[in-house]
């Protein structure tokens, strides 16, 4: 990578510490861990690297590691906080970069409650459109 930015530079080396802990696992996953809180320090201030490192926390808490999901649940996080690097931002990103976030998260939320075993609760609102995969509109209940 050849950008000036630090913030991107950052967020690209934490990316490839994430590919070294996911390649070298170790028993407790701590590598992994410890991976995942350097990203979530790197993304600090971009929204959408925010909200897809969020998603791929929860992956790596709740999904079982041992599996062919887990890797590429993990893979594709890796590769949406790449492309929106290589992005840069813009309108029509936008638009993509929601739809991406949405797909990640579901990704993680199926394979997490696969095991009946992941979280009760969701956030519904990062990264400005609500997690459980319906529309973001205006409520037909009369004002409060």
């Amino acid at each position: 990578m050849r950008s000036t930015d630090p913030k991107m530079v950052r967020l690209v080396l934490a990316l490839d510490r994430m590919e070294r802990a996911l390649a070298n696992p170790d028993a407790l996953g701590t590598r992994l861990r410890h991976a995942v809180s350097d990203l979530q320090l790197a993304a600090a201030g971009n929204a959408a690297a925010t909200a897809i490192v969020a998603s791929l926390s929860t992956c790596v808490t709740w999904v079982e590691h041992d599996g062919e999901s887990f890797q590429e649940a993990v893979q594709a996080h890796m590769d949406a906080l790449r492309w929106t690097i290589s992005i840069g931002g813009g309108a029509d990103s936008s638009a993509a970069l929601r739809v991406m976030i949405g797909a990640l998260r579901a990704m993680v939320r199926s394979l997490s409650l696969r095991d009946g075993n992941g979280p009760t609760l969701w956030p519904d609102e990062a990264f400005g459109t609500p997690d459980h995969g319906g529309e973001a509109g205006q409520s037909s209940l009369p004002p409060v």
